[in-house]
């Protein structure tokens, strides 16, 4: 975009993933889209679709450690 009056161009952020004007984008540590606060975890460098998988595979992790604890408490 261009600013006549002030002759500086000024560059328009665009989230990545909604496509939505922003002031701030954060791009995601796993997978490197851009996202706007909207659409993530900006304070965890995520995105939606890449914190939820952290999310599910911490969940797996401590299911199986449930798993293991109650097996050796069987024995």
């Amino acid at each position: 975009m261009y600013d006549e009056e002030e002759e500086l161009e000024i560059k328009v952020k665009v989230c990545e993933i909604c496509g939505e004007e922003t002031e701030r984008l954060t791009a995601c540590r796993m997978c490197g889209v851009n996202f706007c606060d909207e659409c993530g975890y900006p304070e965890k460098n995520l995105c939606f679709d890449c914190g939820d998988e952290v999310d599910e595979g911490l969940e797996d992790e401590a299911d199986e450690t449930l798993v293991e604890s109650s097996e050796m408490d069987e024995d």
